[in-house]
């Protein structure tokens, strides 16, 4: 066998463990994976449709139906 493919081969293991390490999810300071901690609120609407709302006042008039971490 060459040395000149063993290299390349290395070489090529080399870069794709780095790009697996850069391109791992980060922790935040809590210890979770991409976790941004904001609640997010489900609404329905007026007419029977769900939407998601950034906060617990639903602006079409409707009603929170439920929450979720995200």
């Amino acid at each position: 066998m060459k040395t000149e493919y063993v290299f390349a081969g290395l070489a090529l293991l080399g870069v794709i463990a780095i790009v697996a390490y850069v391109q791992k999810p980060k922790r935040n300071s809590e210890g979770f994976f991409n976790a941004m901690g904001e609640k997010k609120y489900y609404c329905r609407g007026e007419r029977g449709n769900i939407y998601m709302s950034d906060t617990r006042q639903c602006n079409q008039g409707g009603r929170v139906v439920g929450s979720t971490w995200g």
